[in-house]
């Protein structure tokens, strides 16, 4: 803390001490060089703050998310929603892991092409009503999903990560799938009854 501008301020320093000697090699004296910080300090504490207003808005999204980084696609950030219900996995199975390592079975999958792209071309990329295979300790499990991916960039403009929005449509397709299932076993079954049917 250091009394200036007519008040109390917290000021952050880089010093560096070096020995003086005098004529006769003996000790005389200390060099003290200052460089203020403070500037720096506070930026990096917004930037810190900042990353962490953004990772609590990711892990408590209600949307699946994931952060992805580099090339290799090394699983930096997933919230419950993508832990629990797209992969069915524990934090410490994935965080720190490349992603297709965890799961290989997407490497011959529209999922992974997808990805690829993005790192190649720099867009974002989204599909829509998209059927993805990830094996779970309970074996295969076929999900539908909305996905997005959007490129991460760095200050220098390249690229360094994905980010991956994902909402599971799997229960609304399979209700859909039932409804019009429904729908035809009823047509077949008016048409077998060969019975005068109207609808008002």
């Amino acid at each position: 803390p250091i009394f200036r501008n007519g008040k109390i301020e917290d000021v952050y320093w880089t010093s560096s001490y070096s020995p003086v000697a005098d004529e006769t090699g003996e000790i005389a004296g200390v060099l003290v060089t200052c460089m203020e910080e403070t500037g720096s300090v506070n930026l990096k504490r917004s930037l810190i703050a900042s990353e962490n207003k953004f990772k609590n808005l990711v892990m408590h999204s209600p949307t699946a998310i994931t952060i992805l980084r580099g090339p290799e696609l090394t699983i930096e950030l997933a919230n419950e929603n993508m832990l629990r219900t797209i992969w069915d996995k524990k934090e410490e199975e994935v965080i720190g892991k490349n992603l297709l390592d965890v799961f290989p079975e997407l490497k011959g999958q529209k999922f992974a092409t997808f990805l690829k792209q993005v790192f190649k071309t720099r867009k974002a990329a989204k599909q829509y009503e998209c059927m993805v295979q990830v094996k779970t300790d309970a074996g295969f499990k076929k999900i539908y999903l909305d996905f997005e991916l959007n490129p991460l960039f760095e200050n220098d403009g390249s690229i360094s990560g994905i980010i991956v929005t994902a909402f599971d449509l799997s229960e609304k397709l399979e209700t859909k799938a039932k409804i019009a299932d429904a729908e035809e076993r009823l047509r077949l079954a008016v048409e077998a009854s060969e019975m005068a049917i109207w609808e008002i």
